[in-house]
């Protein structure tokens, strides 16, 4: 029998990729407060890492006999990093910056297990995939952020919404980019003893 799981986030699609693999968990929203400045001098895969571990600890910390999974995704193009767009016009300078450009998705994840309510040794990887997007017309850009789908997301689009008319190609994980890397994930579950057959 598998312990019992715990996402330590809020995203319906986070929720819906952990869903595809047919495992019980319950949903516990992370408090974790993530500060800008940590992408200005560090790597944003060693970032979202981070951000992943704190988001699970600060569940971890209130949570009975569990593992918490946690998940941080930024998006970053020539060593500038986009996170969630502070408004509409924000989102119209993140998609015009990608527009026509390979940029990078990068999301970390994290398991903290709690155990006899002692948090254990967290396990964590990262996957990293180049998106291509197509060049974008600026009155698409507008029309698709007046959609409100870029607001809540990392480099202001979805990949599993409107925005994918804007992509020329994907080179490694598309879970990735949705925001939770099934493949690295399901690796650190076994590591766990969680199995998912």
């Amino acid at each position: 029998m598998n312990p019992r799981i715990i996402l330590a986030s809020g995203s319906p699609r986070r929720r819906e990729l952990l869903g595809v693999l047919g495992l019980t968990f319950d949903v516990v929203t992370s408090d974790f407060p993530e500060p800008e400045h940590h992408f200005e001098t560090r790597h944003p895969a060693e970032v979202v890492v981070e951000f992943a571990l704190e988001k699970a600890r600060a569940v971890a910390a209130g949570a009975g006999d569990a593992l918490v999974i946690g998940a941080d995704t930024t998006v970053a193009l020539d060593g500038v990093v986009y996170n969630k767009p502070a408004d509409p016009e924000d989102a119209v300078r993140m998609l015009k910056a990608l527009s026509g450009r390979t940029h990078q998705v990068y999301t970390g994840i994290a398991i903290v297990p709690v155990r006899d309510g002692r948090i254990g040794d967290a396990l964590s990887d990262y996957a990293v995939t180049d998106v291509t997007f197509d060049n974008i017309p600026d009155d698409v850009v507008r029309a698709y952020v007046a959609t409100g789908e870029p607001l809540d997301k990392a480099g202001a689009y979805g990949i599993q919404g409107k925005a994918l008319a804007f992509i020329q190609g994907i080179s490694g994980d598309y879970f990735n980019v949705v925001g939770l890397p099934l493949n690295r994930l399901i690796g650190l579950l076994g590591r766990c003893g969680v199995g998912i057959w």
